[in-house]
């Protein structure tokens, strides 16, 4: 076994992220595995069991909002938040990790393929990335099981194509601001 996914420790155990009896044809999916010591397999087990029958029920809808730099996406979303709502902001947790402005995954060399000195930063982001992508991947898991939030907001400087195919089966607006 690896390490706990929650809280480092040693794992003991593999546990269903979509609970099998929740999605029972995709128990056997190896995407749909995390490892976690028992501690926090009897922590998510109890989160789990108190919501399906506590009776929330939401009709959680989901916004993508992408737009370039100073377009207005933070505007946009706080002039509509309601209380119990997520805000994943993809640029701003770029930001807040690397202490820089987001950088998209394309790395740009000039005309005699030389590194300038932002696509630099670009490469030592990498790494950071690839945890901020971890982070986005798993909230976008959960979504697909729980109804928890009564809207959730998905804030990108670029949309991310595969979005319209997880969420081809939620109630989903994909909003472009240009700016304007």
């Amino acid at each position: 076994m690896d390490t706990c996914i929650r809280c480092g420790m040693k794992g003991q155990l593999g546990d269903h992220i979509i609970p099998s009896e929740d999605d029972w044809e995709n128990r056997l999916n190896i995407n749909n595995l995390e490892t976690l010591c028992n501690d926090c397999h009897r922590l998510k087990t109890k989160r789990e069991w108190i919501k399906k029958h506590k009776g929330v029920k939401r009709s959680m809808k989901i916004t993508i909002v992408s737009g370039y730099p100073a377009s207005g996406k933070h505007s946009y979303v706080s002039s509509r938040i309601t209380e119990h709502d997520l805000v994943y902001d993809y640029d701003e947790l770029m930001k807040c990790s690397t202490g820089q402005r987001l950088i998209d995954k394309q790395i740009d060399l000039n005309e005699s393929n030389e590194t300038t000195e932002s696509n630099k930063s670009l490469i030592n982001n990498i790494d950071v990335k690839e945890y901020i992508d971890l982070i986005y991947e798993m909230i976008l898991r959960k979504l697909r099981t729980e109804k928890t939030f009564n809207n959730v907001w998905i804030i990108q400087s670029i949309p991310d194509i595969k979005l319209f195919d997880l969420l081809a089966s939620y109630d989903a607006d994909y909003i472009l601001l240009d700016g304007r």
